[in-house]
């Protein structure tokens, strides 16, 4: 019997649910800003990448440090604020 954090999708197979409920994954910025939180308390970048990707955030940390580098541009559809 499947736990009370699994459910069963379309095709009647049980999967866990998390709060990526639609599979999508959140925005870029809001994911650089989880990151950078975590580090502040102490974190390592691949540490917090490992922990995202069991939720189902899938982020390389090459990925991670090449949107954080200075003055690159963030595309639209990512949700990010164009550079000022």
């Amino acid at each position: 019997m499947p736990s009370s954090t699994a459910r069963q999708n379309t095709h009647g197979s049980v999967r866990r649910a998390d709060f990526l409920r639609g599979g999508t994954r959140p925005p870029q910025p809001l994911i650089v800003g989880f990151i950078d939180q975590m580090r502040s308390k102490g974190y390592a970048v691949e540490s917090i990448l490992a922990v995202l990707r069991e939720q189902g955030v899938t982020v390389a940390a090459r990925t991670y440090r090449s949107w954080t580098q200075t003055g690159r541009q963030i595309a639209a559809r990512t949700g990010g604020l164009p550079p000022e």
